[in-house]
C-alpha cells in the first residue's frame, strides 16, 4: 500500500468501516511510515474537534420547530408593497430620460459639398458627382485621343 491509498483509506478507518483485510494492510503502512501517521493525527484531531463542537450546539426539540413552521404557514401573508423609494424614483427616473433625450445633441448636419465652377482643361468627356453620404465632391474627365 502507498501514502496515497493510506491517506484515502483514513476516513474510513472507524471500526468496522473497513474490511479485515484493508484495515490489516492500513495498520501495516502506518506501523512505517511517520508521515500517515502524523496524517492519521490529524485527521484523528479534527475528528474530535468536530464531535466536540457538535456535541456542544443545542438543537431545539423537533415538536417545537414543527409548531412554529405551521404557524408561521397558516399565518396570513400581508401583501408586498413597493418601497416607497420606488414611487419617488420612477419619476425622476423618466425624468432623466427626457431630459437626456432633449438635452442630448443628435447627430451633427451633414455639409455639403459645392463646386462653383470645375475646370476640365481640354478633356473631352467630364462628369460632375457629389456623393450624399460622404459629401465628397467626385469629377471625372477623360481626354479623348485619337
Amino acid at each position: 500500500m502507498n501514502c496515497s491509498e493510506a491517506e484515502s483509506l483514513l476516513p474510513a478507518a472507524a471500526p468496522g468501516g473497513l474490511s479485515a483485510a484493508r484495515q490489516r494492510a492500513l495498520a501495516e503502512h502506518l506501523a512505517a511510515c511517520p508521515a500517515c501517521r502524523q496524517a492519521q493525527a490529524a485527521f484523528t484531531d479534527l475528528l474530535e474537534n468536530w464531535r466536540t463542537e457538535t456535541a456542544q450546539t443545542p438543537v431545539p426539540p423537533a415538536a417545537t420547530m414543527w409548531a412554529r413552521v405551521r404557524a408561521q404557514k397558516q399565518a396570513p401573508r400581508r401583501p408586498h408593497r413597493p418601497n416607497p423609494m420606488f414611487w419617488l424614483g420612477l419619476p425622476l427616473a423618466a425624468a432623466a430620460a427626457v431630459a437626456f433625450v432633449f438635452l442630448t445633441p443628435g447627430p451633427a448636419a451633414p455639409e455639403t459639398a459645392r463646386a462653383e465652377f470645375v475646370e476640365t482643361g481640354d478633356a473631352a468627356s467630364t462628369m460632375v458627382y457629389v456623393d450624399k453620404e460622404s459629401g465628397w465632391l467626385v469629377v471625372w474627365a477623360a481626354d479623348q485621343k485619337g
